[in-house]
């Protein structure tokens, strides 16, 4: 018998693009590092790692997001204030777009991961 690679290089450098909230068009391209077997007893999908924060929610796209940027980190920017109080009225903290909640990542893709489990195994109930 004939064991499958850990990685299967067929995938590697694939992309596609993922479009997050068709309002503001969070357009993202995906591109695929490396694919492996599945760990025996980890639900999918599970947080790896990550860099930079995630942009606030209803930023306004990538324009808002640039503009809101250059806003918090310069105190001098005439929207600096405005900003500012804004993320900290809606998220209770200052926006630090180099750090990474990594705890909370991981819960939220981790209750995802829970779902899945469920569904699949509800899935699996119904074919029997």
């Amino acid at each position: 018998m004939t064991q499958r690679p850990q990685t299967l290089p067929v995938f590697r450098g694939v992309q596609f693009l993922y479009t997050y909230d068709m309002g503001d068009s969070w357009e993202h391209i995906v591109t695929v590092e490396a694919v492996r077997d599945g760990e025996a007893g980890t639900k999918y999908p599970r947080y790896i790692e990550g860099e930079h924060r995630a942009p606030p929610e209803d930023c306004g796209g990538t324009p808002g997001f640039e503009a809101f940027l250059e806003a918090v980190t310069d105190p001098k920017h005439p929207e600096h204030k405005d900003a500012t109080e804004w993320h900290q009225g809606c998220y209770g903290k200052a926006f630090n777009p180099d750090e990474i909640d990594e705890r909370d990542a991981k819960l939220r893709i981790g209750a995802i991961a829970k779902r899945r489990a469920a569904g699949k195994a509800a899935q699996a109930r119904k074919s029997r």
